[in-house]
């Protein structure tokens, strides 16, 4: 359980953390369900809990958030490859698996999904194309730089640093819904195919949830909309504008982040799109490797287990062994250089919008009719 949900609860409903004898995370009540073991990973205590110079916990932070009686509900915080316990008789009883089966601390799924996909080495970045673009990349150290969330594994000294964005595969289905009038995002994919590189110069800036952005940069007020559109532009343009501006989003978070990776393993709906993956290795330059599996943060889980067990030695020697089929797609270097400059003009645009979403947004409460 997060610190901000703690002090909530300090202030709306005492009752419960004075009855409260442990704060548990969702995966973490399994393992205690599992194993009849209080306890917690690095990943989910890395940020409200831990000190990020030491990596140790911070009782600290609970007299800054003023509810320092209740440090004492943070349980023991181990390493996800960690062996918490084993099965119990009851558990056994539950699953059907055997008892005194070992159960590893885990992960929260962000950290897991990026060491099943293959990023388990220094400079690696992984990004999930979903709902929501998540951005990250594996360091071994906190990093320099204050952008998204910094998560330390506990194994191998290895940290990540990342990036949610907000925008996502909902632009995709506004398309599909107000523009196409389809229910498959695949049949815009040879739509927006026919249109060049570039969209013949209109963009779309992706922020089209109603809380606005949280990733690299923080704007509730941010709202979507197309730039640069003129009478020439059909269809193909809007719908491929689509696809670059969410790629440019994504580029967007890797910028932010303490790395200058070489390759991104990609995850999530939206790499089972051969031409999405293209365009996005043509809008970040650089290859992209798209892991064959549905569940990455399960195979990620499991290359914990098999270090835990001492199966493989390594994440890295793991990830070799679990690795299965993978595609990559490269960057096309002529296309990936009009993508360079589009960026540049995407990213100021989208910086030089800040005072016009907040005027928008007066505007808004001001003509909302119920």
């Amino acid at each position: 359980m997060c610190l901000p949900l703690l002090t909530w609860f300090a202030e709306h409903n005492p009752e419960t953390l004075t009855d409260a004898t442990t704060a548990f995370s969702c995966k973490d009540w399994l393992v205690y369900q599992l194993t009849g073991i209080r306890g917690t990973d690095c990943t989910e205590a890395t940020v409200p809990f831990l000190d990020r110079e030491t990596s140790e916990f911070n009782p600290a932070v609970f007299e800054q958030a003023d509810i320092p009686t209740y440090s004492d509900l943070v349980p023991e915080i181990r390493a996800g490859s960690d062996i918490v316990g084993h099965l119990t008789s009851d558990a056994a009883s539950e699953t059907g698996l055997p008892e005194g089966t070992p159960v590893v601390a885990g992960m929260i799924d962000v950290a897991a999904s990026a060491i099943g996909a293959g990023a388990v080495s220094k400079g690696d970045a992984a990004v999930s194309l979903g709902t929501s673009l998540f951005t990250q990349t594996i360091a071994d150290s906190p990093g320099e730089t204050d952008a998204g969330i910094g998560m330390m594994f506990g194994i191998e000294d290895r940290w990540t640093s990342a990036v949610g964005s907000n925008a996502g595969t909902p632009s995709l289905e506004w398309v599909c819904e107000e523009l196409v009038e389809t229910d498959s995002i695949s049949s815009l994919e040879p739509i927006a195919a026919s249109a060049p590189p570039g969209s013949e110069g209109v963009f779309y800036l992706p922020y089209l949830s109603t809380t606005g952005e949280r990733g690299p940069f923080t704007d509730p007020n941010a709202r979507a909309g197309f730039v640069g559109l003129d009478p020439t532009h059909t269809q193909e343009h809007l719908i491929r504008s689509v696809y670059e501006g969410l790629s440019l989003a994504v580029r967007d978070c890797l910028t932010e982040l303490p790395a200058d990776p070489e390759r991104v393993f990609l995850t999530g709906g939206g790499a089972q799109s051969a031409f999405w993956c293209e365009l996005l290795a043509d809008c970040l330059g650089i290859e992209l490797v798209v892991p064959q599996n549905d569940y990455p943060a399960v195979k990620g889980v499991v290359s914990l287990l098999a270090v835990a067990l001492g199966i493989v030695p390594t994440l890295e020697e793991g990830d070799r062994q679990l690795a299965g089929k993978r595609d990559t797609y490269a960057p096309d270097p002529e296309i990936a250089e009009v993508y360079n400059e589009i960026y540049s003009v995407y990213r100021h645009t989208r910086q030089q919008m800040e005072s016009v979403w907040q005027e928008h947004a007066q505007l808004r409460s001001t003509i909302k009719t119920d």
